[in-house]
């Protein structure tokens, strides 16, 4: 059962994705680039058995190529 002081949150969700919360998940807000590229990273590193992203913009910086990076890596096994 959802917390009744997270429902302003769930109706915005709900209004911009038209997801539905379900159990079992958890959400960790990240209010800038550094702290989303920092979980972005550990994410793509603890990878075991899929990687799904999609960007539109790739910038060809310092965090573009450790990202290819660990792209490379996670393909090759």
């Amino acid at each position: 059962m959802l917390n009744p002081s997270h429902e302003k949150l769930t109706d915005f969700i709900y209004k911009v994705s038209k997801s539905l919360i379900t159990a079992g998940n958890e959400i960790q807000l990240l209010v800038n680039g550094e702290e989303k590229f920092e979980a972005l990273l550990k994410a793509l590193r603890s990878a075991k058995h899929h990687i799904h992203i999609e960007y539109y913009i790739f910038e060809t910086d310092n965090t573009g190529y450790e990202i290819a990076e660990i792209l490379i890596e996670k393909a090759r096994g």
